[in-house]
């Protein structure tokens, strides 16, 4: 039986989101209960592809990050649910990280209006019974999505694909808008569903001979890393898929014998050393199953690069 191993992301990265606070009176407050949505890191080593921000923390959210959040009727688990919204507008909410990368902005599907508020959760109209909410959430936010079951996906896209573990829980479900608590804590902790290689490449001749005089060379920008599948290999190559956001599954996948990335990584006048990031569905390669060849501005490379099982 051959062995095999998974490529994996190896850490979860928590991450919980915040708001500020609006100015609401005691009236509103016992209408329901305002959703306090708090952002917490576990500082801790990742394989995350969270690039530093100007801040020089790889362990955030980097400005202009986004990500979704539903806020539907609660579901016991009974018959189909339907992710109904809670109140007008409340599914597929955007949540966007400020420029200024310290605190988050929201807007409505759909709408082009933002907002750093607290969310209320109110009673129903309709009737005197306070009708129970479930929050979910996953990352990167796209605004067709109508169910957290489904959340598309293309590898070539190369979008970090997240959600929150309190999906699978019972943290942010089963909220009552008419508790004892006025202001409801909401702890979104996301995690990393896609697998992570990073390349290193280093320039051996970064001069160039010319008869004046040595001068160095413009470029060295990396295009496109393609990864193909060998004319043995076993295991498969995803290109597109879903991750239900609810379970935390990836789901409806396609195959495909390669995929192609596009880069404009590059080294400039005086750097020798270039750093590019690859997202892939994990899967269970054997030895050589994956080779990955490289394209520098327009020429491809005679190295390629065959993946180990270490």
């Amino acid at each position: 039986m051959k062995r095999r191993i998974d490529i994996v992301s190896l850490l979860i990265v928590f991450v919980c989101i915040s708001c500020g606070k609006g100015n609401l009176d005691d009236g509103i407050r016992q209408d329901g209960v305002l959703l306090d949505i708090k952002e917490s890191i576990l500082s801790a080593e990742t394989k995350a592809p969270i690039l530093p921000d100007s801040y020089g923390d790889s362990q955030t959210f980097p400005k202009g990050a986004t990500y979704g959040l539903f806020i539907c009727d609660h579901h016991n688990g009974e018959g189909e649910n339907p992710y109904k919204e809670h109140a007008y507008l409340y599914n597929n909410i955007c949540a966007t990280k400020s420029n200024s990368g310290t605190a988050w902005m929201y807007n409505y599907s759909g709408s082009t209006s933002t907002f750093p508020s607290l969310f209320l959760l109110g009673k129903k109209d309709e009737s005197d019974e306070s009708v129970h909410a479930d929050i979910f959430a996953y990352a990167p936010y796209i605004r067709d999505v109508v169910s957290p079951e489904h959340i598309p996906f293309k590898v070539s896209d190369q979008a970090d694909m997240m959600y929150a573990v309190q999906n699978r829980t019972a943290g942010n479900k089963d909220i009552d808008p008419m508790g004892p608590e006025r202001t409801r804590p909401v702890y979104l902790t996301f995690v990393h569903t896609l697998a992570l290689l990073e390349f290193n490449f280093e320039v051996k001749n970064e001069l160039i001979n010319h008869p004046e005089e040595n001068k160095y060379a413009n470029g060295y920008t990396l295009k496109k890393i393609t990864i193909s599948k060998t004319s043995t290999a076993d295991a498969p190559l995803y290109t597109t898929g879903e991750l239900n956001a609810v379970t935390g599954e990836l789901v409806n996948l396609t195959e495909a014998e390669s995929i192609a990335v596009s880069y404009s990584s590059y080294a400039t006048n005086g750097q020798r050393k270039i750093k590019a990031h690859l997202l892939l569905v994990p899967t269970q390669p054997d030895d050589e199953e994956f080779v990955f060849s490289f394209v520098f501005d327009g020429v491809t490379l005679n190295t390629v690069f065959n993946l180990k099982k270490e």
